[in-house]
């Protein structure tokens, strides 16, 4: 009997475990096809203004001949414009597919967020896209609900659905839940005042530049850390455990 429960035991891990995989593997080319969206409409849409300038400029002198160089570049803004609208459909439904992991089977623990709350895994995050020093946010996620914080990033299984999440919101940075406040260069999360056994500290960071950088800001450009000052006013997000 007991050899028939280990057995099963084993199946159901191996499931989980197989399944969390499988999870991670789709996320993770999720990202990548958000990435490349993004980047494909940023060309599209500075190529787009500049064509627009170049219109505008155009139209002053041409526009009562019937000027075919204007013609040609105002049809080619047009076509940009569709596909803009195109791309940004596409990251749309990238969204809507990320909405569908976070809410059906691809999640594995059963936990009710409160309204605006996204789901991942055991925690709960509130994207906050109004900028606050350091403090107000900290302060802000403190009241957003009982026991909610700050983010603690502590692992880069987390890390890399809250990348997906910055990048399809179009944060370019955010605050986490890590200061050296007390002790210049001893790093410690805000929650516990102990040292993080997980970093993604960006090439030659932190440096505290000009001795005044003690908060820890996550970019979305390189998905990076960066020592930051407090008192500077950035986006952020707050997490919690129902």
């Amino acid at each position: 009997m007991d050899s028939i429960k280990h057995c099963i035991a084993g199946l159901v891990i191996a499931f989980v475990f197989g399944a969390a995989y499988i999870f991670e593997e789709r996320l993770s080319d999720i990202y990548k096809e958000v990435k490349k969206r993004n980047e494909e409409l940023s060309i599209i849409r500075l190529t787009n203004k500049h064509l627009k300038t170049k219109v505008d400029t155009l139209e002053e002198f041409s526009e009562a001949t019937g000027n075919k160089e204007f013609v040609t570049e105002k049809k080619t803004i047009e076509n940009l414009s569709k596909r803009v609208e195109v791309v940004e459909k596409s990251l749309d439904n990238v969204e809507k597919r990320i909405q569908i992991y976070d809410k059906k089977e691809y999640d594995f623990h059963v936990t009710n967020c409160e309204k605006s709350w996204v789901k991942f895994e055991e925690n709960c995050y509130l994207f906050i896209s109004m900028n606050k020093n350091f403090t107000d946010a900290m302060d802000f996620c403190n009241k957003a609900a009982a026991g909610a914080q700050l983010l603690e990033i502590k692992s880069s299984h987390v890390e890399k659905w809250i990348d997906l999440q910055l990048t399809i919101r179009g944060y370019k940075n955010a605050w986490i839940g890590l200061t050296d406040m007390l002790n210049q260069g001893s790093f410690v999360l805000i929650s516990t005042g102990s040292k993080t056994t997980y970093t993604n500290w960006h090439k030659n960071e932190p440096n505290n530049s000009g001795s005044v950088e003690h908060c820890v800001e996550k970019w979305s450009t390189g998905l990076k850390w960066n020592d930051k000052r407090c008192d500077t006013k950035l986006p952020f997000v707050c997490e919690m455990r129902p």
